[in-house]
C-alpha cells in the first residue's frame, strides 16, 4: 500500500458519496430522506470495507480499478449510457419522494437492501477468483482462464452480480419511474458483454475451449447435442434441435453439414420428430406478403465483383409498403444466394434511421464469419450476420470492398 493509492482511494470515495448524495437528496427538496440514506449506507459501508481489504490485501486490483480508463470508443458509450442511466434514475427517485408520483410498499426497500447486501459478497467473492479483473475490455499479461468457483456456473459472474446490485437500487428507493430507468441497464451490459467476447476469444488462450466452440459444427443445436446425454432427450426436446439444425444448415445444404450432422438429424428423427411438418411450418411455408416482397428483393438484386457477389435490400419503406416485418425477411438471403457463379450474398434490412441487418452466405470458401465479427457480429464460415449503422451504399460498398479480399 502507498500513501498516493490511499489518497487516490479515499477522494474517489468521497467524491462518489457526495455526487450520489446530491443527486439523491437534492431532487428531493430535503435530506429527510429515509430511503436515500438507506442507499447510501448500503452502498458506500460494505465499498468501503471491501476497499480497505483490497487496499491491504490486494493494491495491484484496487490501482487498476481505480485508474482504468477505457480506450474503445465502442465502451466509452457504454460507459455514458450507464452514467446517464444513474444520473436520471436517482433524480426520478428524488423526485418521486418530493411529489409522491409512484411508491412502492414501504417493505420492498428493505427486501432490496437485503437482496443488494447478498449481491456485494457474491462481487467480493467475483474480486477474489479473478484477480484479473479490469474496469475496461484487455487481455493482461500472463492471464488465464478462470473456470472454477462462480466462473463454473456463470460465463460473465460479474455482470450476473452487477445486473442484480443496479436493479435493487431504485427499488431502495422506492421508486417505480427509477425502476423502469434502471432496466434499461441489462440491454447497456450486454453491449459491452458481447464486444468482451470477442476481444476474448480471438486474445486470451483458452477462452473458445472454455465457451465451448466446435467451428465446423452445423449450429448452436448440434453444439448442444455434444452436451447433452442422449437418453434423456425425449421428442421435446428432438423437435427445436431438429428445427435448430435444418435452419442452420439451410436445410442440410450448406457446406457446414457433415456427415455427424446427419447422424444426429437421424436420431431426433428416431425420437419421434415429425420432419414433414416442422419444415413446411417453420421453413417453406410463405404468406403471400412474403412472397411478394421477396420477388421485388430478388427482381432488384445486383450482381458484383464480377458476378462473384450478389447483394439486395429492403428499407423501411419497402416493408411498410408490402405489410412485412423483419422476421418475414429471413429466407431472402438464401434466395439470392442461389443464383449461379455467385459465392457471396449479401442482403440488408432496415431497422432504423441509419441501422442495418446484413446477413452474409457463401457457398465454397469465402469465411463470412470473419467479415460479421469485424463488423460487431458472428455467425458460421459459411452464414453469418452482423447489425452495421451507417448510410446503405456507404455498408454495401464498405462490405463489397472486404469481400473482394477474400474472393
Amino acid at each position: 500500500m502507498t500513501i498516493k493509492l490511499f489518497c487516490n482511494a479515499i477522494i474517489k470515495f468521497v467524491l462518489g458519496i457526495i455526487l450520489v448524495g446530491l443527486l439523491l437528496f437534492l431532487p428531493a427538496g430535503t435530506v429527510q430522506y429515509p430511503n436515500g440514506w438507506l442507499l447510501m449506507g448500503v452502498l458506500f459501508v460494505p465499498m468501503f470495507v471491501a476497499g480497505i481489504v483490497m487496499m491491504f490485501k490486494n493494491p495491484q486490483l484496487l490501482s487498476k480499478r481505480l485508474n482504468a480508463k477505457e480506450q474503445q470508443s465502442e465502451q466509452s458509450l457504454v460507459i455514458k449510457l450507464s452514467g446517464l442511466m444513474f444520473v436520471v434514475g436517482f433524480v426520478l427517485a428524488g423526485l418521486d419522494f418530493r411529489f409522491g408520483w409512484l411508491s412502492l410498499p414501504k417493505t420492498v426497500p428493505y427486501i432490496a437492501a437485503a437482496i443488494f447486501l447478498i449481491a456485494y459478497l457474491l462481487y467480493a467473492e467475483v474480486l477474489r477468483e479473478n484477480t484479473y479483473l479490469s474496469r475496461t475490455i484487455e487481455v493482461q499479461e500472463n492471464q488465464k482462464v478462470i473456470d472454477t468457483g462462480l466462473y463454473g456456473i456463470v460465463r460473465h459472474p460479474m455482470y450476473s452480480v452487477t445486473i442484480i446490485l443496479f436493479l435493487t437500487m431504485p427499488l431502495m428507493l422506492g421508486s417505480i419511474l427509477s425502476f423502469v430507468v434502471f432496466l434499461f441497464y441489462p440491454l447497456i451490459i450486454a453491449k459491452r458483454i458481447k464486444n468482451e467476447e470477442q476481444v476474448l476469444e480471438t486474445e486470451l488462450d483458452g477462452y473458445a475451449d472454455y465457451n465451448y466452440i466446435l467451428p465446423k459444427a452445423s449450429s448452436a443445436s448440434e453444439v448442444l447435442y455434444d452436451l447433452l446425454d442422449e437418453d434423456l432427450i425425449d421428442k421435446s426436446i428432438a423437435e427445436p434441435m431438429y428445427m435448430g439444425i435444418a435452419h442452420d444448415s439451410g436445410v442440410f445444404r450448406f457446406q457446414s453439414t457433415t456427415p455427424k450432422t446427419m447422424r444426429i438429424a437421424a436420431n431426433m428423427i428416431e425420437k419421434g420428430v415429425n420432419v414433414n411438418m416442422i419444415l413446411e411450418e417453420t421453413f417453406f411455408r410463405k404468406t403471400y406478403n412474403q412472397m411478394m416482397v421477396t420477388a421485388k428483393i430478388q427482381s432488384e438484386a445486383v450482381l458484383a465483383l464480377d458476378g462473384k457477389c450478389i447483394y439486395g435490400y429492403c428499407t423501411s419503406e419497402m416493408m411498410e409498403e408490402y405489410g412485412v416485418t423483419t422476421k418475414d425477411l429471413d429466407a431472402v438471403v438464401a434466395s439470392i444466394r442461389n443464383v449461379d457463379g455467385v459465392e457471396v450474398a449479401m442482403f440488408l434490412y432496415q431497422l432504423s434511421e441509419n441501422s442495418y441487418k446484413v446477413s452474409l452466405r457463401s457457398k465454397n470458401y469465402v469465411d463470412v464469419s470473419k467479415i460479421a465479427v469485424e463488423n460487431g457480429g458472428g455467425g458460421h464460415v459459411r452464414a453469418a450476420g452482423a447489425e452495421i449503422h451507417g448510410e446503405l451504399n456507404d455498408i454495401i460498398n464498405k462490405l463489397l470492398n472486404r469481400i473482394k479480399q477474400d474472393i
